[in-house]
């Protein structure tokens, strides 16, 4: 955070001071009557304000671009980003539904699954009531024991 705070100080402060002085030698050129590239004294002013506005642009640029990684990342980046977010958000969307497909198939196993332990119970009873009916195996048989 506080970084930030001295990053924009520090724009604010070259910006001033760039601003300064290409105020102050547009100035000079003016009242010099200067001429640059064949032209006017004041067409050379306006000029010289011109880059000294261009300079001021290009050293705030390169300031942030110095001191901010995510600035460059952002900047430089951007287009890889958002195609790795595009391909992100595609695979996420095909695992929901995948993951959705084996819910639907969980749901549907667990139902027959209750249904098989319901039909099991009942034949476990039914064989539980036959075993009570029968007879004692053993009350029919002769015995054989030679004793």
């Amino acid at each position: 955070m506080t970084t930030g705070y001295f990053l924009i100080l520090a724009i604010l402060v070259l910006g001033g001071t760039i601003a300064t002085v290409g105020d102050r030698i547009g100035s000079k050129v003016g009242k010099a009557r200067l001429r640059l590239f064949h032209l006017r004294p004041r067409q050379t002013a306006t000029l010289m304000t011109i880059v000294t506005g261009s300079i001021i642009s290009a050293s705030t640029l390169g300031i942030l671009l110095a001191l901010d990684e995510q600035l460059r990342t952002g900047i430089f980046e951007l287009e890889e980003l958002q195609k790795e977010l595009a391909t992100a958000s595609t695979n996420l969307q095909k695992t929901r539904a995948e993951r959705d497909e084996i819910e639907a198939d969980l749901t549907q196993t667990r139902t027959q699954l209750q249904g098989s332990t319901r039909r099991l119970q009942t034949v476990n009873n039914s064989l539980q009531e036959a075993i009570a009916w029968q007879p004692a195996p053993n009350s029919n048989l002769p015995n054989f024991n030679k004793t």
